[in-house]
């Protein structure tokens, strides 16, 4: 029985590690993306669709939450190509109906770590520590 274990425990755990989102080269985060959700959570429709900018040549990032707009700065790895932080970001402050969504925004882009791809090709998912993902994106057209 044990032998058994041995030979499936192998098998299950691929088939648990395929079923996440393959690792994404950082760099290839270049150009504007729609915020399609936070923490799971959709984005309901808005009349300002957050988004967030990534130029990777200066290692800058912009966007707006819906109502404000922020600024901040990307560290690429040099080991691990999927590996990225945002740092926190300066942002201005005018109010809006629909605060709530933006603030889940804006604290959660500090806990980017990885970038990785979801199961449709024009949208990727940056993912925290723990491999959660805490934003996903859709590639802006």
């Amino acid at each position: 029985m044990k032998n058994i274990l041995y030979l499936i425990l192998p098998v299950v755990l691929v088939l648990l590690a395929s079923c996440e989102g393959k690792k994404v080269d950082a760099k290839t985060l270049n150009g504007k993306w729609e915020i399609i959700s936070v923490n799971g959570e959709k984005i309901k429709s808005v009349e300002n669709q957050p988004y967030i900018e990534f130029d990777m040549s200066t290692k800058k990032v912009h966007g707006s939450g819906g109502c404000n707009i922020f600024n901040s700065t990307v560290t690429l790895s040099d080991t691990e190509a999927s590996s990225i932080k945002i740092a926190p970001a300066a942002a201005t402050m005018m109010a809006c109906p629909e605060m709530d969504m933006e603030s889940k925004i804006f604290k959660v882009l500090t806990e980017v770590t990885a970038v990785k791809s979801t199961d449709k090709p024009d949208e990727v998912a940056l993912v925290n520590q723990a491999g959660e993902i805490v934003l996903l994106l859709s590639h802006s057209k």
